[in-house]
């Protein structure tokens, strides 16, 4: 907490007290900062302290890929994302895959994808800077990346049969 007021007073004598700095929350559900000038707030969200279970897919059939919005990265270096699969009808497949997107053309670009898998289980996908590389394999892949800006999970799916899923997900300073 020391060297979070310390960069607010930095902050504050290189404005020259531009800001007035207001903390909310706490240290178990996370901080919020607000920065107040003559131009109006701005709020930032710290992610070290409260890192949230995000969900998002609850558990239900679905005979169709999914594929959340974007998603904007704050403060984030990393992202877990799990998915518990519970039905799988025979042979088909599921994968799940986090993307980044390109900030000038708005392409997307695969960071992580597990291998597809015609099984039930927890697939549990890692992305930070700080996890070593693990191969894509049915029950997750972990891979040292930090994740950008702009990020999506996908759920693919190899047909339009009903596959039983959740989806949630941590983001992480570390």
């Amino acid at each position: 907490m020391k060297k979070l007021y310390l960069l607010f007073i930095s902050l504050a004598m290189v404005c020259f007290n531009c800001f007035a700095v207001t903390v909310q929350g706490e240290e178990s559900a996370g901080v919020y900062l607000n920065l107040r000038s003559t131009t109006g707030i701005l709020q930032i969200y710290n992610q070290t302290w409260g890192v949230a279970n995000i969900t998002y897919l609850t558990s239900a059939a679905r005979t169709t890929s999914q594929t959340q919005a974007d998603q904007t990265n704050t403060l984030a270096h990393g992202l877990y994302v799990f998915c518990n699969v519970s039905v799988v009808p025979g042979v088909d497949t599921v994968q799940v895959v986090v993307e980044g997107k390109d900030s000038l053309s708005s392409a997307y670009y695969t960071i992580a994808a597990t291998t597809a898998t015609a099984v039930t289980g927890l697939i549990v996908v890692k992305v930070s800077p700080y996890l070593a590389p693990v191969a894509a394999a049915v029950t997750g892949i972990a891979v040292n990346e930090y994740l950008p800006a702009t990020w999506r999970i996908k759920v693919v799916h190899s047909a339009a049969t009903s596959f039983t899923y959740s989806c949630s997900y941590n983001t992480t300073a570390n």
